[in-house]
């Protein structure tokens, strides 16, 4: 391969390559067409797609796939792209030189005449690979090749992936209600858990990425559960639950395990050490053994649950409260900050209703804040909106700024702010906040009213 830098007239400077055959190649990029080499690969690799229109069938142009190996290049024809079909034929190939990668253009003879334009190009993550699956994730989500029956034939599928969260409803719980059970609302990063026995096990987050739009992957940043053996029973289970961390001094602030899993993954691990090991906290299904379960009464989920737990300890199951005295010892323990793994609240599920239907309490306390600047809101693409974003605030009059309040205002309260901030400054606001740090700060508050009584003392 080699490049070659050309200029039209009053253009711009443009790398073209070209791919110079070897005479130990039969065809062009193609050292052998008997030669299919074992997979051999994973992790970080090359996805290359390159477009074929071929002299032969010059109105059926395929696509060829390539996948990066040790010193060669794996291959295989389809007819679709991956991603056009949930599942797609393909078809291996010979092994193909890593230089052909880069290739576009005509192929002037011989095997493959014809025309080859790369229309994919792409680094993707190899999780497994042997000779007859490979499971990789990409931009466009994630997919397995399965080698089928024969000696070239293999199916390409893609994953779905669960890019939702359980609508939960807020309210009083009913300590009294022989139907509901109630559970801690674990502060932590919500999670889904895909189950393999013969393979490792998918974690990521239910949120989806804005710069590849697939999904958030968490498994390097627990290996523990990543690598966790799956009874070939519960293949293709799927769970969601919490992963968080727990201190002697209680459970890791939500901004701090979004610290640890937006980390790479040498900083995530060496993080946890510093602080706390990611966890799971389970506590709903999706799927169990493959088949759909998420609409079943919540006291079969339990039972499934409970059947994840006893085969894979490290998936715990959350702490279930039945009767209603356990209903009430649980519900004040969190309340007043004495349980081990939260401070946030409460869940109540109804045992026979559809999917749980599941009803929140969230426990906040209240705080009284110096409003100390105004702040405006800022759009994705960056812009000044005509609105506050918030207001900074201290504990003290002229104290030290500790923290930022952006949630719970109306819009109408936000434009005033923005216009009028001489208005807020110096004032003082109440806010709802689960704990304070020992900096002052307050994890996640936010404001529901300004003091009217100090207030007045300073106008």
């Amino acid at each position: 391969m080699g490049v070659l830098y050309l200029s039209l007239k009053n253009g711009p400077i443009r790398p073209v390559f070209l791919y110079i055959r070897s005479m130990k190649e039969e065809a062009l990029g193609l050292p052998s067409r008997s030669r299919i080499d074992p997979i051999d690969q994973k992790g970080q690799t090359r996805l290359v797609i390159q477009k074929h229109t071929t002299a032969r069938n010059p109105n059926s142009p395929h696509y060829d796939l390539r996948l990066k190996g040790k010193g060669t290049v794996h291959s295989w024809a389809i007819k679709y792209l991956p991603w056009d079909k949930k599942r797609t034929l393909a078809v291996r190939q010979p092994q193909h030189s890593i230089p052909y990668l880069n290739f576009e253009g005509e192929i002037p003879e011989g095997y493959g005449k014809g025309s080859v334009k790369k229309v994919h190009d792409e680094k993707v993550k190899v999780t497994s690979a042997t000779d007859d699956k490979i499971k990789m994730q990409t931009a466009q989500g994630n997919f397995a090749m399965i080698k089928t029956k024969g000696d070239k034939n293999w199916l390409i599928v893609k994953t779905a992936f669960v890019t939702s969260k359980p609508k939960y409803k807020s309210g009083e719980v009913d300590f009294n209600n022989p139907d509901t059970v109630l559970q801690p609302k674990v502060d932590g990063a919500h999670t889904v858990f895909e189950l393999n026995s013969n393979d490792v096990n998918e974690i990521y987050s239910y949120r989806t990425s804005k710069k590849t739009g697939g999904p958030i992957h968490h498994a390097d940043q627990v290996p523990a559960l990543r690598d966790a053996k799956v009874p070939k029973s519960l293949t293709g289970t799927v769970i969601r639950g919490d992963l968080y961390g727990k201190t002697e001094e209680g459970p890791l602030p939500a901004e701090q395990i979004g610290g640890i899993l937006n980390s790479s993954v040498p900083k995530s691990l060496e993080k946890q050490k510093e602080t706390a090991p990611l966890q799971p906290y389970i506590f709903d299904i999706v799927k169990y053994k493959g088949k759909d379960v998420s609409n079943k009464p919540y006291a079969d989920k339990m039972r499934m649950l409970k059947e994840v737990e006893k085969k894979i300890p490290i998936f715990r199951v959350a702490e279930t409260a039945v009767t209603p005295e356990e209903k009430k010892d649980l519900y004040e323990k969190v309340k007043n900050k004495t349980h081990p793994d939260t401070v946030e609240g409460v869940v109540e599920w109804n045992l026979g209703k559809p999917g749980g239907a599941p009803k929140k309490e969230k426990f906040r306390d209240s705080h009284d804040v110096y409003i100390r600047g105004i702040y405006p809101a800022i759009t994705r693409a960056g812009e000044t909106k005509s609105e506050a974003g918030g207001f900074q605030y201290s504990m003290t009059p002229k104290g030290k700024i500790v923290g930022n309040v952006g949630t719970g205002f109306t819009q109408e309260k936000r434009k005033d702010m923005l216009q009028n901030p001489e208005k807020y400054i110096g004032m003082v606001a109440r806010v709802k906040s689960p704990q304070q740090y020992s900096s002052g700060a307050l994890r996640a508050p936010a404001f529901y009213s300004m003091d009217i009584e100090k207030n007045l003392t300073k106008q």
